[in-house]
């Protein structure tokens, strides 16, 4: 299921916003991937280019989009 970051925003405008206020490689991989994507956290963590325990992705990608509201 896509994470909603609500229906007024293209996934340009959230790629822009990931771009512009995440400064980890990483970190915008993973937000990308779940905003953007619709990816879980548990499929995030298996992917080769993240490779980390699934509570771990899921609690990142809740604290950085608490950030990334206010952006919006």
């Amino acid at each position: 299921m896509k994470r909603d970051l609500g229906n007024d925003y293209s996934n340009e405008r959230i790629e822009y916003i990931i771009d512009q206020y995440i400064h980890n490689d990483k970190y915008r991989y993973i937000l990308k991937r779940s905003f953007i994507d619709g990816w879980s956290a548990s499929r995030i963590a298996q992917d080769k280019q993240v490779d980390m325990d699934p509570k771990y992705v899921s609690k990142k990608i809740s604290d950085m989009a608490a950030d990334l509201y206010k952006y919006l």
